[in-house]
């Protein structure tokens, strides 16, 4: 796939300055970060981003956020809804390490991780798209949806047909005695007709 919406930044053009960029996609990169999302449409997409390299230290700090507005399909009702996003993000970056010199340290458990570059750069519009990626809701819903279930039988039936309640002494009895006794009462139970064992569940919607 074709890279539409991209912002790369070399370190060999980087100053000890702090540098702020915004990003805000086209048509056509909506269209593309719709596709790299997988959902149904990104309507808006913007970043705002400050970098700044600390030569002497080998660190290049990337901090911003980025603003989305995402149409996505609500797993309650099923219907379409645009749910705004907006996310935070702090980077930082080691300038000399490599892939190579990653594999030949041993981390500790509570090292602090640093990014590396991609071949001596940055895409600001990759991590943007990344941080978006990173909050987007897996499951969504609008606002004031509610998952519901609700039993086909009342709380009366549903005990009825628990084995369990016949034998409420079961510790103290003889196991044979408890079977039959559960066989004896089944066999004298009168059963309802067209009644499926299981339970429906209902999708709806809560408007306050």
């Amino acid at each position: 796939m074709q890279k539409i919406f991209s912002y790369p930044l070399k370190l060999e053009d980087m100053s000890s300055s702090t540098q702020k960029y915004r990003l805000e996609a086209n048509s056509d990169e909506l269209d593309y970060i719709t596709e790299i999302m997988k959902v149904p449409s990104v309507k808006n997409f913007s970043a705002e981003i400050t970098v700044k390299l600390y030569k002497k230290e080998h660190l290049l700090e990337v901090k911003g956020f980025v603003d989305a507005d995402v149409e996505q399909v609500s797993v309650i009702s099923l219907e379409s809804f645009i749910k705004p996003y907006h996310n935070e993000f702090s980077l930082k970056f080691d300038t000399k390490m490599t892939q190579n010199d990653i594999k030949e340290i041993d981390f500790e458990y509570d090292d602090e991780l640093l990014d590396i570059l991609d071949n001596g750069q940055i895409d600001l519009a990759s991590i943007a798209m990344e941080h978006l990626a990173l909050v987007l809701d897996d499951f969504p819903r609008k606002e004031g949806e509610e998952f519901s279930f609700i039993s086909e039988f009342d709380e009366e039936t549903t005990e009825a047909n628990n084995p369990f309640h016949l034998c409420p002494d079961a510790i103290i009895q003889n196991p044979v005695q408890i079977f039959l006794r559960i066989i004896d009462e089944r066999q004298n139970r009168v059963k309802p007709d067209n009644r499926r064992d299981s339970f429906l569940f209902h999708r709806h919607q809560h408007f306050e």
